[in-house]
């Protein structure tokens, strides 16, 4: 790889990372000057990665207004969470049979040691699991767009984190090890069920955090 490309793509890289983190903040102004003299980065470059996050859903650049880095509202959360309702049940489709049991026994018990005072944790131990449910598409560009949505809805959750409360930590963790447990005696369908209902649940609670 290039020393151009390396750079365009070290600039890509660093700015989604801090937004997925909230280093940059929804809706804040990114100045290009100022992003390219801390990374390092020359104008073309930068503007290559800049036009790559806007086409993911990072930032919206506006002519003769600037940079911004997309805000969390409802229609992100809700497109966010309808695609990862069709994704996640059309890859658990493919999985009867094919899960790892041990995988799902380790998850279940990192569910099961989850206390309601690490809500961080939960989120990792979340992601784990919902990753590993997707990882079972055999498509490029299945696993391209899915990578994206998981990376959006990472975001939504670091928005929320410091907001969950111990009842919504608690259903979480009964609800992945009720869904670990069909897994593991392959009811698939039951699974699917579950699953659905669990986003659904998710969407509803990230909407709430809008207006509260």
């Amino acid at each position: 790889m290039s020393k151009y490309m390396n750079l365009k793509e070290k600039s890509y890289e660093i700015i989604k990372h801090n937004i997925i983190n909230l280093i940059y903040r929804p809706g804040e102004y990114l100045e290009e000057k100022k992003l390219s003299s801390s990374l390092e980065v020359s104008r073309t470059p930068m503007r290559e990665a800049l036009s790559r996050l806007e086409d993911e859903g990072w930032v919206n650049i506006y002519p003769r207004k600037g940079i911004y880095v997309a805000k969390i509202d409802e229609t992100l959360i809700n497109n966010v969470f309808e695609a990862r309702k069709t994704l996640e049940i059309s890859s658990l489709k493919l999985t009867a049979g094919r899960l790892p049991q041990m995988k799902l026994e380790l998850l279940k018990e990192k569910f099961a040691d989850l206390t309601v005072d690490d809500p961080k944790k939960l989120e990792i131990i979340d992601d784990e699991f919902h990753n590993m449910i997707i990882s079972f598409y055999d498509n490029f560009f299945l696993k391209k767009a899915t990578v994206n949505i998981m990376e959006h809805a990472k975001r939504i959750k670091m928005f929320s984190l410091d907001r969950k409360v111990k009842e919504v930590i608690l259903k979480s963790k009964e609800e992945h090890i009720i869904l670990i447990d069909l897994l593991l005696e392959e009811k698939i369908e039951e699974a699917e069920q579950l699953l659905y209902e669990h986003l659904e649940r998710a969407q509803r609670y990230y909407l709430k955090i809008l207006v509260v």
